[in-house]
């Protein structure tokens, strides 16, 4: 267990232990049954973690209500199943996307300076195409205050406010206007929206230009498209294989596994 989860796990238990001793009093007296499943609550709390709910490399975690013994056929994806990329591969999509950009879309050649960041983006994110936005949202669509960034900048209380209210939830009506980064190649796409949207805020602010944040994430989103399209994304990936994708040796040993278990094998891709 982490530091963090060990000092949750002495509070709660230290708060259980104050109300078991009658410490911290309610307006009505615990129930028998209460202090019994608090007492016994507490003591799972004392017991140290088994080692076997440790993450290991050896282990599968699966759906619950998933039996592979019920299951006949098993499909694969293509890519980051049966093939996992480096990071390589997120910057030759930017840098593809980025050069797209300013020769077929007219954008600003100070882009050019522009390259890949792996630590800025990662999946989970959405784009909220109204104000060219980086954020994050909870399980009850509120944008979370610490992970909005327009550019690569974290926007300011106020500029939160005017765009997301004070409560700053979304309703169903605006999620048509959030765009997911939902996979391992929208990370290449993520950070060239936040720097397009960056090179056109520092042409606002210093020349007074105008610009159309929607028009940017649309923009970025098709020459996103167009690497994939054109084919020059794959023919470079071939061209240098070790570069951009990874090895597995384990790969062929889990699709015979699977084979000599009678299952049929499928692949599913674009490609």
């Amino acid at each position: 267990s982490s530091p963090a989860s060990t000092r949750w796990i002495s509070r709660v238990s230290e708060n259980i232990q104050t109300i078991l001793v009658g410490q911290r009093t309610f307006s009505a007296p615990l129930c028998d049954k209460t202090r019994s499943i608090l007492a016994k609550y507490n003591h799972k709390l004392q017991q140290p973690f088994r080692s076997a709910y440790s993450p290991q490399k050896s282990r599968v975690f699966a759906n619950n209500y998933l039996n592979l013994g019920d299951i006949n056929v098993i499909g694969f994806d293509l890519d980051y199943t049966l093939v996992p990329y480096t990071v390589e591969l997120q910057h030759l999509i930017f840098t593809m996307a980025r050069d797209t950009l300013v020769t077929s879309y007219d954008y600003p050649v100070e882009l050019k300076t522009c390259f890949f960041d792996p630590e800025f983006a990662i999946r989970g994110l959405s784009v909220d195409s109204r104000y060219g936005v980086l954020v994050k949202l909870n399980y009850l669509q509120r944008v979370q205050r610490r992970y909005c960034y327009k550019g690569k900048r974290q926007i300011t209380a106020t500029e939160m406010k005017e765009f997301y209210g004070t409560s700053r939830h979304i309703s169903f009506d605006d999620l048509s206007t959030m765009r997911p980064v939902n996979d391992l190649f929208s990370m290449a796409e993520a950070c060239l929206i936040a720097d397009a949207i960056e090179v056109f805020e520092h042409r606002k602010q210093h020349k007074g230009e105008q610009y159309s944040p929607t028009a940017i994430v649309d923009d970025v989103q098709a020459a996103i498209r167009d690497v994939h399209v054109s084919g020059a994304m794959h023919n470079a990936v071939i061209q240098d294989f070790d570069r951009y994708a990874k090895y597995n040796p384990q790969l062929i040993e889990l699709l015979l596994h699977f084979r000599k278990a009678g299952k049929k094998l499928f692949l599913c891709t674009n490609r």
